[in-house]
């Protein structure tokens, strides 16, 4: 139950609707209200920054931003994360290609 409502799981998961994974999915966006989603993408591009920070800081905020940005964008498309979400994502991915290109030219 989340606050006074109550957010029952699909019962069409196996024969029904777009399937079970998309069921899911679906299902999470609608109770979190995509929030899930945006969460999962920010814990996704930590773990690729700290993965990568041994290349360099600006390497690693460039490699993890280009990929949120990337996953965003699919998220958003499926219709699993709002756009004003995925916005925010692409323009810290543009920021990221951004400061991989300066740091070369310095």
């Amino acid at each position: 139950m989340v606050g006074n409502r109550t957010h029952e799981l699909p019962t069409n998961l196996i024969d029904g609707g777009d399937g079970f994974l998309q069921e899911m999915a679906l299902w999470a966006f609608r109770v979190t209200g995509g929030y899930y989603w945006t969460g999962m993408l920010i814990a996704f591009c930590l773990v690729l920054m700290i993965a990568t920070l041994r290349f360099g800081s600006t390497r690693a905020f460039a490699y993890a931003s280009f990929a949120g940005m990337n996953g965003a964008i699919m998220l958003g498309i499926l219709g699993l994360m709002p756009w004003w979400i995925v916005s925010a994502f692409i323009i810290v991915g543009a920021i990221g290609l951004a400061s991989i290109i300066v740091s070369r030219l310095v």
